[in-house]
């Protein structure tokens, strides 16, 4: 990869050699301009490659040159955190502590973020509290940081606010809370963390960083009947979230396909669950193949995801059609479930697949108290070309009070044929 600095260039070089004398270079002679053009290009360059640079850069570094480092402090790339880190923990002495406490404290947000991430290899109960106040800070490397520190500290008061922090009424704290968990890494909040989720108009940020710090797959099988169940309502949030909140490279980061091979082992059993997981199979299947087929959704995948994506692909094509139509059977039943979460995501499958011969069905089902519910009933009905099937229309808007939906369902009224 060529770059507008030489030096940087030649660190990124398959040559061992050359990478190791630009590596040796960018230290020695506390070479800024090629730290800040390897700052600036980390997001374009291949992960190996900068694994390799970095590896380079760790060798490069000694006691006698360790101090150059703090001159490039103000320059972040969460790619160089590691790095940066551990070359100071390698050669930590009092001067490297007091002068990152000194950082953490009235540094700059970049200078904070290498600092907090120093702080959580090197464990210093000074700290704490300079962590705990950058884990509120809008600049989310730093936040981010402080939270993974705290949590190698087990601190325990940051960890109790951010779990209070999930009931908050404002979703923003909410989700801060939930990112600040998934990274301090105590798996005994998932619950707290599901409750929120399912409760947020955020479910699907909320869910990826469940999904992060957790294995959603083991959480299907848990002991715990809501944790099973909230799991699986994370899980689909993950199928609504692919492509349109995240690129399909995370099918690696959320496991996606340990996920199905565990919904289909349950779909074997006699489980509570049963009409969830067929639920989540076909609309994973639906989605994953509508990806897989068309182009748009993976020109700028990496040959790796999309090995995975069509790994994923044949794995649930490999069932026979017998098996499908079984799930159908069972998402049917889902439109009974007491949980109006679980209606909707049928609904909206149901949509989705163009399942029409269920239309009556569902005109019978237009008693629902629900009212979101039944405009969900009513758009799925638009959906399949089946809105004429409806006689009572009158009744139906004035059982709707809500405005929005109202105006929603007056629509398709008027422009259904």
């Amino acid at each position: 990869m060529n770059l507008k600095n030489k030096i940087t260039s030649d660190l990124l070089k398959k040559d061992k050699n050359i990478s190791q004398n630009a590596a040796n270079s960018i230290i020695n002679d506390t070479n800024l301009d090629a730290w800040i053009c390897l700052v600036e290009n980390a997001d374009y360059i291949l992960d190996f490659i900068k694994r390799n640079a970095t590896q380079k850069l760790y060798f490069a570094c000694n006691e006698q040159n360790i101090f150059n480092l703090f001159e490039f402090l103000n320059y972040h790339s969460s790619d160089l955190d590691d790095f940066v880190a551990s070359a100071f923990a390698a050669f930590c002495n009092d001067e490297i502590v007091e002068r990152m406490f000194k950082l953490l404290d009235d540094g700059t947000n970049q200078q904070k973020a290498y600092a907090a991430k120093f702080f959580s290899l090197v464990h210093n109960p000074n700290a704490i509290e300079l962590l705990f106040e950058g884990s509120k800070s809008d600049y989310k490397p730093l936040a981010n940081n402080c939270a993974v520190a705290l949590g190698e500290m087990n601190e325990q008061a940051s960890f109790d606010y951010y779990v209070e922090l999930l009931s908050s009424d404002d979703e923003w704290k909410v989700l801060n809370a939930a990112e600040f968990l998934s990274l301090y890494g105590n798996r005994d909040v998932v619950l707290p963390m599901l409750r929120a989720m399912s409760n947020s108009t955020m479910s699907e940020y909320i869910s990826s960083e469940i999904a992060s710090f957790d294995k959603l797959y083991n959480l299907f099988t848990s002991d715990n009947e809501e944790i099973q169940e909230l799991s699986l309502e994370c899980f689909d949030n993950i199928l609504s979230g692919l492509v349109h909140v995240w690129p399909l490279s995370v099918l690696f980061d959320f496991e996606v396909k340990a996920c199905l091979e565990t919904l289909l082992n349950l779909i074997q059993q006699e489980g509570k669950f049963n009409k969830r997981c067929s639920q989540l199979l076909l609309k994973a299947k639906n989605r994953l193949e509508l990806f897989n087929q068309n182009d748009q959704y993976k020109f700028d995948e990496d040959k790796n995801t999309l090995c995975e994506l069509e790994d994923i692909c044949g794995l649930l094509n490999s069932y026979p059609e017998t098996f499908w139509e079984a799930q159908i059977d069972n998402l049917l039943y889902e439109l009974d479930s007491s949980n109006g979460k679980r209606v909707i995501a049928a609904l909206n499958l149901i949509a989705d697949m163009k399942i029409d011969y269920v239309a009556k069905d569902l005109v019978k089902k237009l008693d629902a108290n629900d009212e979101k519910v039944l405009c969900e009933i009513i758009i799925t009905l638009s959906h399949i070309g089946r809105v004429s099937e409806i006689s009572n229309k009158g009744e139906i808007l004035e059982k709707i009070k809500n405005p929005n939906l109202k105006a929603i369902i007056e629509n398709i009224f008027l422009t259904a044929v």
